[in-house]
């Protein structure tokens, strides 16, 4: 029996990002999923950034804390560039998706949530999608389920569309929190209020640096956004987030608190829905 959170160590590190080496510089502690190292949290200087097991609060406990307040009320900066990632280009690309998700293509700037469903109707994965053209989609998917994901998205069916697999060409820094916009705001030359760029849009935004293909989505069911980076300059504008960050109170968050902060976001659109139900 494993204790809860217990990571393996044997064969790691295999699989790293680009910025691997700053995270760890900045305290961040390592898991590992399909290979790839990702932060699970980060210790703050004077804490020892090392893993403790335990079937009681681990050591982490506090700090995960921590992070998880700061995404509800400030601003996090989650790395999550083990997203499985698919581009899907072609006239027939919009058939192609609308046969093998849930729900249909949304327009063209806007994004959708989608299930991956078995013949019986049981869930393979969640994905995000969006539509960056009329005939050009690209979808998010968990990047613990990318090999299994791509052996069935894989399949074309004969259609007249092309799928490229595009997870490491593709570096994901998600800023989520209240503050969020006000980072945002302070690295692109583009308008992001809420009139301009709406909950489930997808836009191609400036950072001077580069240009991000950034969704308005969030793990805690309120302000974020996910960008989308050439994974050439994933390394240059971390940094520069966490700069722009620095004086909103920006904290480095790992997998441990969007966990959280997903439950906590699961829990607020449902209550989101109930209400809305209550007025209709």
């Amino acid at each position: 029996m494993p204790y809860p959170g217990l990571e393996g160590r044997a064969g790691r590190p295999a699989q790293t990002g680009t910025n691997d080496d700053q995270q760890r510089t900045d305290g961040a502690v390592f898991g590992v999923v399909n290979g790839w190292e990702r932060p699970l949290w980060f210790a703050p200087p004077g804490t020892d950034p090392v893993d403790s097991v335990s079937f009681k609060r681990p050591a982490s406990f506090a700090h995960v804390a921590a992070e998880h307040i700061a995404c509800r009320e400030d601003a996090a900066l989650f790395d999550m560039s083990i997203f499985g990632k698919y581009r899907v280009t072609g006239p027939d690309a919009k058939t192609w998706f609308e046969s093998t998700f849930t729900g249909r293509v949304p327009k063209t700037g806007r994004a959708t949530l989608a299930l991956l469903c078995n013949e019986k109707g049981g869930i393979l994965g969640d994905f995000a999608a969006a539509a960056v053209t009329d005939d050009e989609l690209f979808i998010v998917g968990s990047g613990g389920g990318e090999g299994v994901h791509w052996d069935i998205l894989n399949d074309t069916q004969g259609l007249n569309m092309h799928l490229a697999r595009d997870t490491t060409r593709f570096g994901v820094l998600h800023i989520a929190g209240p503050k969020s916009r006000a980072i945002l705001d302070a690295l692109v030359a583009d308008d992001v209020p809420d009139v301009a760029m709406p909950f489930l849009s997808a836009r191609t935004l400036d950072f001077a640096l580069c240009r991000s293909l950034t969704l308005r989505v969030s793990f805690s069911g309120d302000l974020g956004y996910e960008n989308h980076v050439p994974i050439e300059y994933h390394r240059a504008l971390y940094a520069r987030i966490k700069v722009a960050g620095a004086p909103i109170g920006l904290r480095l968050a790992g997998a441990r608190a969007a966990f959280a902060a997903a439950r906590k976001g699961l829990v607020s659109v449902e209550a989101r829905c109930h209400r809305r139900s209550d007025r209709l």
